[in-house]
């Protein structure tokens, strides 16, 4: 899932929320406050237990292009694995300016 607006507006604070509905109010210890990808790979849990990984401002004020293809690479791989896994929970937020340089350098 990925949250994007502008600063200020909030997306923070709806990531922890959306996290804290996601994982009820007796399984907190599967909440991830991550800052890269390698955290959520040395986080992750090959168990049942409901796990929410939440990247805030992952991008920042960096642009897609300027983030090597094996980051790039890396986060795909996550997001399918995210995908076809029960009980794990990926939230990105991002400004929307970055979302929208994102669409329009892959295009």
């Amino acid at each position: 899932m990925v949250i994007s607006g502008q600063p200020g507006m909030g997306k923070t604070t709806i990531a922890r929320m959306l996290a804290l509905d996601f994982l009820s109010f007796d399984c907190h210890e599967g909440f991830h406050w991550v800052s890269s990808l390698d955290e959520i790979e040395y986080e992750w849990e090959e168990s049942e237990q409901k796990q929410v990984f939440i990247l805030d401002d992952y991008w920042g004020s960096v642009f897609h292009r300027e983030r090597s293809r094996k980051d790039n690479y890396i986060l795909e791989e996550l997001i399918d694995k995210f995908r076809i896994t029960d009980g794990k929970c990926l939230i990105i937020t991002t400004r929307e300016y970055i979302v929208q340089q994102e669409l329009f350098f892959e295009s």
